[in-house]
């Protein structure tokens, strides 16, 4: 199953809401910071969501990219495939410098890297950092554009920063800069300081939840007697992995002989089960039956339809909890 950015995080976002708090349908803005895109989620009651428009700046960008050019312009020597692990080393330092450095207009210019040989500032950073700042202007600017566009009012909205680098202050102030008077302000659109989570692991624990909803989550197959060969044969109704959509049009297995004494044996989870037919076979005590597998109040149910009468499908709980 292929989940966007977009998806993860709106499924990770709607997890975290209160739902005796909160006025439906939720709309969001999400920001994915590593490839300067952003997009437009509407989310109803029903924990259904929809992402209704996307913008970006183009399919090739990367924040990470841009970010290792602007260590590579300020450090003599940087490996630029160390870039996350860089990263991670130095963003306390680097966000700690940089919010001083903000709060007070500029004007405590303090060290931010500190070198072998040479520290780096925090003007000069920023400095290094302008061609990302212009970027996310622009992105800023399409997403504004996106708002008039869908009819948004942008005071409504939860806004939620992700991605790799979604923890770099300045990425987070210059965005807020174009959404704020301050950017240091309380915002109870911006809602990532809301999360126990690291905003930087919310992409991969919401895809991990979608996955978790999507997949079917049985082991489920037919036991019978296959008079062509005399032997019991097993057909595989489905696998654990297998996406719930598949189930949403029954996929009916071939025609199978079963006498009026034959209960259904079902394997779930390697644990088999018998059912009795939901039906009384009459003379001459034998039936013609296709099985296929449905969901109903998200449980998988066995379908049966007779030979003689295919119109009339009988649905089996197989699952109780």
């Amino acid at each position: 199953m292929d989940i966007s950015v977009f998806e993860a995080v709106a499924a990770y976002d709607m997890s975290k809401v209160n739902s005796s708090d909160i006025e439906f349908p939720v709309r969001s803005l999400i920001i994915d910071i590593d490839s300067y895109s952003a997009g437009l989620c509407s989310c109803g009651n029903n924990g259904k969501f929809q992402i209704t428009d996307t913008v970006s700046l183009g399919e090739n960008e990367s924040f990470e990219r841009d970010f290792a050019s602007c260590l590579a312009e300020i450090l003599n020597e940087f490996d630029r495939y160390r870039i996350r692990e860089y990263w991670t080393e130095h963003k306390k330092e680097i966000n700690a410098s940089a919010e001083i450095f903000f709060r007070s207009g500029g004007q405590i210019d303090n060290i931010i890297l500190k070198e072998t040989d040479y520290n780096i500032t925090a003007s000069q950073f920023e400095k290094s950092f302008s061609p990302i700042k212009e970027k996310i202007i622009r992105l800023t600017e399409l997403f504004f554009k996106m708002f008039t566009k869908n009819s948004i009012d942008e005071d409504s909205l939860r806004i939620i920063i992700a991605g790799d680098y979604s923890d770099c202050l300045f990425a987070d102030y210059y965005i807020k800069s174009e959404m704020m008077f301050d950017p240091f302000l309380a915002d109870e659109r911006f809602v990532n300081s809301s999360y126990t989570d690291n905003p930087t692991e919310i992409i991969k624990i919401g895809k991990q939840k979608l996955r978790s909803k999507s997949v079917f989550g049985y082991d489920i197959s037919f036991r019978y007697y296959n008079a062509t060969n005399d032997q019991c044969t097993e057909k595989i109704l489905s696998e654990k992995e297998q996406d719930k959509k598949l189930f949403e049009n029954p996929d009916y297995s071939e025609p199978v002989f079963i006498s009026a004494d034959d209960s259904l044996k079902i394997e779930i989870n390697s644990t088999v089960k018998e059912f009795k037919l939901p039906y009384n076979i009459s003379a001459p005590n034998f039936d013609v039956i296709q099985l296929a597998l449905g969901i109903f109040n998200d449980k998988p149910v066995l379908l049966l339809r007779r030979i003689c009468s295919p119109e009339n499908i009988y649905s089996i709980p197989i699952v109780s909890t």
